[in-house]
């Protein structure tokens, strides 16, 4: 049976909202690089708290066989991708069962991801998106979970609501948002000839 939290504030106590604070903080150490890691063995630093997500939903799967997810806090929501070994191998092998069998609304132990940022063609195919490439996109790449709360665990549909995308925050789009070209011929002094 589901259990549901009907709390104002802090739908779930054992999450807590840690995920934009930690995304941004990684995203502005390592900006700079080209590589599309940002951090691996992503994790929570600044607080004393567990790397415990919520399976919000499964969107699909990719040709290499990851699966794609929405996790969440409590919160704020990103994308995530279940890589198939080891992550997938690695939970169908200690629970004998599929993961995503009666798993969402599960809460996760991640115990191993990185972050990584993916091209918009990527997002678009696999999290059945329409990005306009406007801003670059992380995503949490699960390498090794476990179970914590085997019992789905559901937030009231005005807590639901409520959740926001990471990508949506001011801080994340002041970071990941692609700054527009500039207007050339708006200083086109007819001292340069056109091909």
């Amino acid at each position: 049976m589901a259990r549901k939290n009907d709390e104002v504030g802090v739908p779930i106590r054992v999450l807590s909202s840690w995920l934009l604070q930690e995304v941004t903080k990684s995203i502005a150490k390592n900006r700079q690089y080209v590589n599309p890691i940002i951090t691996k063995n992503f994790q929570p630093t600044a607080m004393s708290v567990s790397f415990l997500l919520r399976i919000m939903q499964f969107i699909g799967t990719t040709d290499s066989k990851d699966i794609t997810a929405l996790l969440s806090d409590t919160t704020h929501q990103i994308l995530a991708i279940f890589k198939f070994d080891p992550a997938i191998v690695g939970f169908e092998n200690k629970y004998h069962q599929r993961m995503t069998y009666n798993t969402v609304h599960r809460i996760i132990r991640v115990n191993k991801a990185n972050l990584r940022f993916m091209t918009t063609k990527y997002i678009n195919k696999n999290f059945k998106f329409k990005l306009d490439g406007s801003l670059d996109i992380a995503v949490l790449e699960i390498v090794d979970f476990e179970i914590f709360l085997i019992d789905p665990y559901l937030f009231e549909k005005s807590i639901e609501y409520k959740l926001k995308y990471v990508y949506d925050e001011a801080e994340y789009t002041a970071l990941c948002g692609k700054k527009a070209e500039p207007d050339v011929m708006r200083y086109d002094d007819g001292l340069i000839e056109s091909p």
